[in-house]
């Protein structure tokens, strides 16, 4: 939840530049989107490609945590790229509720951690 006096979480499409930012390189080819508060990027999701295989990511940055609708928000975007296709997805050791959003966006588990979507 936004505090009046604080500013308010957008989402929008990410560049290469948010990646450089964000992860010091640009690790795939990919399509994501970010979070920006106050002009830092505070989290980033989207899909990239290795081969035919699409693999959904994010990573968030821990003062992302407590806005909880945004983080759904955004990752409902990340769902609109995959685009009806089938798609991997690793549930996170350092985020508790990781495994469950998988779950409520239509994840099956198919692994330990690892998830996979199918339209």
């Amino acid at each position: 939840m936004t505090r009046p006096h604080e500013p308010r979480p957008i989402i929008r499409e990410a560049t290469e530049a948010d990646f450089r930012q964000f992860y010091g390189k640009i690790p795939w080819t990919f399509r994501a989107y970010v979070v920006e508060i106050d002009g830092q990027i505070m989290g980033i999701g989207g899909v990239y490609y290795d081969g035919e295989s699409i693999i959904a990511f994010s990573s968030i940055r821990p003062e992302l945590k407590r806005h909880k609708v945004t983080i759904l928000k955004g990752a409902r975007k990340v769902m609109g790229l995959v685009n009806g296709r089938a798609c991997l997805a690793i549930a996170s050791k350092d985020h508790a509720g990781s495994e469950r959003l998988l779950e409520h966006l239509g994840f099956e588990r198919v692994g330990d951690r690892v998830f996979r979507w199918v339209n």
